[in-house]
């Protein structure tokens, strides 16, 4: 469904009296709007009375072709008069368009030339009978056609769309005189005495000062209500920025909190990173895998993967404590204990540095 709205702006000259004026308020005002919708809206300009305007010009060109040219004509011609006036020197083509004559055509001569045109001849000449007529002639009175010729034809309302000469046109064709009934006429006839009309002049008196003590106390409270306005107006913009500046810092505060967020789950990617690296290399270093845990646990690392680097890094113990026996057997020279802990390592798959441990079966066979 489409709906038209027509939108015009005025001000209130009690509220602001500057405002007819051009002054630093008002040059160079300009109007805000804002509409919203879910459908498409489109805001045009109002062109009613630019249109009535032109369509009105065009009944003028109709009923007189080259109205307008005239028209155009004669400003032509009052602007270079007055360009004359002034002092100013005229071209050689400005001074030709003064020195041609302009075409006056009076009502009379189009009536003249119309009636030529539909085939009625020209009414003879009257004669004057101051100046060559006859001695006793009789003088032609005026009669009711020829008064009847001199008045003046208005076009009908119909024929303009003006809405101005529209109502003009209706009043000079309505009856020129109103009558008004009285409603209450004075059938006795009485006149009032002078204490009477005393009496209506000091209520009158009274009911107008009445009134102008309205009006001030109307232009008071309009007044009060004006700064009552701008105070709220103020106290609201006072909340807004207040309400702006504190959504600001929480914004701020927010983007930082987002931020260190950030960090950390990089920071926990990156340690995560580094403790599967140190689970999958084929030689662990005891040292760095502890380092990595404990800032894997700083860092919120995935319980699953701490779990296992832990598992890993107490098995890497217990193969170091196998190897530190190891050792200490072979220091000791002891057959027994030797093969023991060998059929141990084998028999548990425990990690032992390869070249220790055919250092130890080495031994063992020379003992043998």
């Amino acid at each position: 469904m489409k709906h038209n709205y027509v939108i015009q702006a005025v001000f209130e000259l009690h509220m602001w009296p500057e405002c007819k004026t051009v002054n630093e308020e008002t040059e160079g005002l300009t109007w805000t709007i804002k509409m919203y919708n879910s459908e498409t809206l489109a805001l045009v300009k109002d062109t009613d009375k630019e249109d009535r305007e032109k369509a009105l010009k065009v009944s003028w060109e109709t009923a007189d072709p080259g109205r307008a040219e005239k028209a155009t004509k004669s400003r032509q011609r009052y602007l270079l008069l007055k360009k004359q006036k002034a002092g100013e020197e005229l071209t050689e083509e400005e001074i030709e368009s003064l020195k041609e004559k302009r075409d006056r055509v009076r009502k009379k001569d189009m009536e003249e030339q119309v009636s030529v045109k539909g085939g009625k001849a020209k009414p003879p000449a009257k004669a004057d009978p101051k100046k060559g007529g006859a001695k006793g002639a009789p003088v032609i009175e005026k009669g009711e056609e020829e008064d009847e010729s001199k008045k003046r034809i208005l076009p009908e309302p119909t024929n303009h769309v003006n809405a101005r000469i529209v109502s003009f046109l209706n009043h000079f064709k309505s009856g020129r005189l109103i009558t008004m009934e009285c409603v209450n006429p004075n059938k006795n006839g009485r006149t009032r005495a002078d204490d009477e009309k005393e009496k209506m002049r000091t209520e009158n008196l009274a009911k107008r000062e009445e009134e102008r003590a309205t009006h001030e106390q109307d232009m008071a409270h309009a007044a009060e209500m004006v700064g009552k306005r701008d105070a709220f107006k103020s106290a609201i913009f006072e909340q807004v920025t207040k309400g702006r500046s504190h959504y600001k810092e929480i914004l701020v505060e927010r983007m930082e909190q987002r931020n260190l967020y950030r960090e950390m789950i990089a920071n926990r990617l990156e340690k995560q990173k580094a403790v599967l690296e140190l689970l999958a290399a084929e030689k662990i270093d005891i040292t760095a895998l502890e380092s990595a845990i404990e800032q894997a646990i700083e860092n919120l690392v995935k319980q699953e993967v701490i779990d296992k680097a832990k598992k890993q890094l107490e098995w890497l113990k217990f193969c170091k404590d196998i190897e530190a026996q190891l050792q200490q057997a072979v220091s000791e020279k002891v057959k027994e204990n030797l093969v023991a802990i060998l059929d141990r390592i084998e028999k548990e798959n425990i990690l032992i540095e390869p070249k220790m441990l055919n250092d130890a079966k080495n031994f063992l066979s020379k003992m043998k």
